[in-house]
């Protein structure tokens, strides 16, 4: 993303003003996004990139459906 805002960041953000709000998440380093206390939660979906586009939109519908 440009500028110093990460994702991570952004859904912290976001999270502000709806805290329910679901995330994926996708990043070449996915599996361990939790680990560094960002603010990913446990049922945020995780893809590792490269993501392909059946997994992007499995993820999206999942997402939603919460």
């Amino acid at each position: 993303m440009p500028g110093s805002l990460q994702g991570t960041g952004l859904s912290k953000a976001l999270r502000a003003v709806k805290a329910d709000l679901p995330v994926v998440f996708m990043s070449g380093y996915a599996a361990e996004a939790t680990v560094h206390g960002n603010g990913l939660r446990p049922e945020d979906i995780r893809l590792m990139k490269p993501v392909k586009r059946s997994d992007l939109l499995g993820a999206v519908a999942k997402a939603l459906k919460t």
